[in-house]
């Protein structure tokens, strides 16, 4: 085996990989790409945000968000509009078609959910999540 394969990185990577997979093959199903459903998840909870608060509540880059949000935007599931108070400022709203997503796409996250800590206790759980974060945080500090 070589040394690489005894890694953690290389199964954070993989792992992220089956992720990404499994969220794709839902995600089909609505005309979603990976990705796009986070940003119509932080819509569902707060209506009217700017682009780069996107940004800084999922740490995308604001070029992935921009691309992202206008591919939702041409499927008509979001829409753009100038702030009333401040003409400079544009933010962000669902569409009905994009809000009648919001069970489904909710239903896609729980069961990929159920899917990733199959198995696993719920002390298992806590410390995975602990861990994770941990990582991130590591890899955040560079």
């Amino acid at each position: 085996m070589h040394q690489i394969e005894s890694m953690i990185g290389l199964t954070l990577a993989r792992t992220s990989h089956c992720h990404r997979l499994r969220a794709a093959e839902a995600l089909a199903a609505y005309d979603l790409h990976p990705g796009q459903e986070l940003l119509l998840l932080q819509l569902f909870e707060a209506e009217g945000l700017m682009q780069s608060q996107f940004s800084a509540r999922l740490g995308i880059e604001p070029p992935t968000i921009s691309k992202s949000l206008h591919k939702l935007e041409s499927a008509g599931l979001i829409t753009r509009r100038v702030d009333a108070e401040d003409g400079r400022i544009v933010r962000i709203y669902l569409t009905d078609r994009g809000r009648a997503l919001e069970a489904d796409i909710l239903d896609v996250w729980h069961t990929l959910e159920a899917q990733t800590l199959q198995g696993l206790t719920d002390v298992e759980q806590i410390v995975l999540r602990r861990l994770l974060l941990q990582i991130q945080h590591n890899l955040r500090a560079y």
